[in-house]
């Protein structure tokens, strides 16, 4: 009986800080954040799991943000690269640098 009582307090206690930890990294994700340590990659278990994907997700984001700040300080010779056919961030992204590249060729052409 005592057995069975620490077990499941055990396993309450795993699944509440797993719980804690993907929220935890949830929230500062949506809040933009991608600097903050994501704490519990690697756990082993879902929880882990779903850690790592945030952490993957940070990456994701980062390389965006890192695309669209060189666009926004006027670099045009940027190349954006879509993760895959269902990245809608990234291929706004590429339509915005070839859009630029576009109507700052025109500008060009007008002074000319």
């Amino acid at each position: 009986m005592l057995l069975a009582l620490v077990t499941a307090i055990s396993i309450v206690l795993s699944v509440r800080s797993g719980l804690r930890l993907s929220l935890a990294a949830l929230q500062d994700t949506a809040e933009g954040s991608t600097e903050t340590p994501v704490e519990g990659a690697g756990r082993g278990d879902e929880f882990g799991a779903i850690i790592d994907t945030v952490g993957a997700v940070r990456l994701s984001l980062d390389s965006i943000s890192f695309m669209a700040t060189r666009i926004a300080d006027g670099d045009l010779t940027v190349e954006v690269d879509a993760l895959s056919e269902r990245d809608t961030i990234g291929h706004a992204c590429e339509r915005m640098a070839m859009t630029l590249r576009q109507v700052v060729g025109e500008g060009t052409q007008s002074l000319e």
